[in-house]
This record gives C-alpha cells, structure tokens and sequence, in this order.
C-alpha cells in the first residue's frame, strides 16, 4: 500500500467509504453512514503522486448519504438517498471547475418509485451518464430513471425491481442492469434500451445463488465479455454473445469472518488480472487467460492466484484500476492506493 486517506467525519461520526471513480490523476469517493442514520459526503483526491494522495476538495452532507458518484465532462452525479421532506431516493448534479474540484453549484431531484411518479424509492443504487443523458438505479421500489442531464428532468422510467448496477456496452449505445434476487426471482443482467429505458429481451442471464437485496454489486461490459458482482455469489465472468458463465469467482473463507464479511462488492480489470473486492476478506486476484488466437468468448478462463487484506476492520466496498495502481473503497478505512507491480504482487501473494 503506497497510499491512504481516512474518512470524514459528520458531528463527530465517521462516514464510511462506499465508492470511487477515477478520472485522470482525480479521485472521486463517495461516503455515506451504516444503519438508519443517512450522512455522507464526497472527497476529491488528487493522486498524481500516489504515494501522497491530498485533498483537493470536499463537500459533507448532513442529511443525504452518497451511494454511488459518476463523472461527466464538467459534472459529477450522486445518488443515494435523503431524510429531507419526504425523503428517500436522491440524484444531485454538481458542477466541477476546470480542475475537476467541487464547486458550490448543486442541484437534486427525487428519484421516482415504481408505485408512482409522485412518490420516491427507497435509495439510489448507481448512476452513470454521457450524450446528454443520466441513467439512474434506485433499488427495493424503484428502478431506471432517464433524466435530462441539463435540468435532471425525467425522460423515462422503467420499474426494475432490487436495481443494483448499471453500465453502458463498449459503444455506449445501449445498457445493461444487474438487479438483486427476489421473492419472485434469481438475481439476474438484463440488456435495455438507452433511449427509452425498455427492456430488450436478447440477453437475461440468472445469477443463481446471487443474494445481494439491499447489498452491492457492480457489472462491467466490454466487447465480447462481461463481469459482474453479486454478494454471496461471487464474481461471474459472462459471455456477451449468450450468457455463458466463463469463469466464478468464489467467495473466500477465512476464519473469524462472518459471511456477510466475505461477499463480492465489486471487480476491476487490470495489468491482464481480475480483482475482486470482497468486503472484509480484501482483495482476490484472478489471472484472465485468453487462447493466442481470440475467438469471441471461446477458451477464455479465470484462475485464482490468491488474495491480499487491507486491515483490520477494512471492508473492501469498490475498487478501480489505474496506471498500475489499484485505488479502493474500504468503508470506515477510508480510502487506500496499492500499486500493482510483479514483484509487489508476488510478495503479497507469497505473503498467504
């Protein structure tokens, strides 16, 4: 670990770090509280000397807790949820300055539920957003919200029940969403449209034994391949061209850890390895093996090389590759850098 911040604190209780998104040498973390209480905040952390992350700016908040951030040119997005008005599920627009800080001007809007347009989700789960749109995830009642990205006016709705995570395809023309498990059915990825939010129904994958209601997960899409994560289910690597599971990442065991410390958060690709946060149990490194000659999914599998922890108490909640370091969410740990070298990664492996 070459680098480390700690959590900011709200009338004296510390917030935990639950996401982060990296644009050039800016780190953007989210922070929200355990529990009923709803607070949090974001920090922006410049890493263009790893080993000394600072920070270059920061907002709290007293009443929202910040589940996911996204950037987009000259804005960041956050959603999560509030214990204003009627509170509930909440999507803030804040504009960033030329050197990608916070700035005072912020603007939020209520995240609908399925029951009605007048009535919010319980909390926002994800959001992403480009070509002048946002796309926004509210789990438990909610689902896809559309939203001009100008004036976060709605645009459309689309009710998906336990919504967890959303990404774009590797051409950014249409979606795909992982839900959790439910009364009715498996945890599952489904394909949308990215104008209107309508399902279309060439690709469902069940994500069996996926129990991640109310929990994290993350999905990843690239050309040919897919890799998502869903909590007791571990970490999937899917074929795009028909759902096939290529490779499962499974949960580590380790002693004095309860299963709910043990759940696949979130993955990174990076450096030719799979990373998997796995909440107290840290970090699992996986090799990608690919066939020398790519035939669309054919011959690509994943194998376990072994795992690293952040600390004690340090709950792995998201991670992201970049130019050779791994920058992770770790809950009331804050915020951590490891460079990912050979040689650190043989050490921390031989370390087991």
């Amino acid at each position: 670990m070459v680098g480390t911040l700690t959590p900011p604190s709200i009338n004296g209780a510390g917030l935990q770090a639950s996401d982060i998104t990296v644009k050039g040498s800016k780190v953007y973390v989210a922070y929200n509280t355990a529990g009923d209480s709803l607070a949090g905040g974001i920090d922006v952390i410049d890493i263009s000397v790893p080993a000394t992350p600072t920070l270059a700016s920061h907002a709290l908040y007293s009443d929202i807790d910040i589940n996911k951030v996204a950037v987009d040119g000259t804005s960041l997005y956050a959603t999560g949820a509030t214990s204003t008005g009627d509170g509930g599920a909440v999507l803030s627009k804040i504009t960033l300055d030329s050197a990608g800080n916070l700035t005072g001007a912020k603007s939020s809007v209520a995240l609908r539920g399925e029951a009605s347009a007048t009535t919010s989700a319980y909390a926002g789960t994800s959001v992403i957003a480009a070509g002048g749109n946002v796309f926004a995830l509210s789990g438990n009642n909610g689902g896809l919200s559309i939203l001009d990205a100008r004036d976060l006016s709605q645009k459309s709705f689309t009710a998906i029940e336990e919504a967890r995570d959303i990404s774009f395809d590797s051409t950014s023309s249409s979606l795909y969403v992982v839900s959790g498990k439910t009364a009715a059915a498996e945890a599952r990825v489904k394909h949308y449209n990215l104008t209107t939010g309508a399902a279309i129904n060439d690709y469902t994958v069940a994500l069996p034994n996926a129990q991640i209601d109310a929990g994290k997960s993350t999905i990843i899409t690239g050309s040919n391949m897919q890799l998502t994560t869903a909590g007791f289910g571990g970490a999937r690597l899917l074929c795009l061209a028909n759902g096939a599971t290529m490779g499962t990442a499974t949960n580590p065991v380790i002693s004095g850890l309860t299963a709910a410390d043990q759940v696949a958060n979130a993955a990174a690709f990076g450096n030719g390895l799979m990373y998997v946060a796995n909440g107290g149990a840290g970090v699992s490194i996986y090799s990608v093996n690919t066939p020398l000659i790519p035939l669309g999914c054919l011959g690509i599998t994943i194998n376990y090389l072994g795992r690293f922890s952040l600390g004690d108490d340090a709950s792995v909640n998201n991670i992201f590759y970049s130019n050779g370091h791994l920058v992770v969410a770790t809950g009331t740990k804050g915020f951590k850098i490891v460079k990912v070298t050979q040689s650190v990664l043989a050490q921390l492996l031989n370390a087991l």
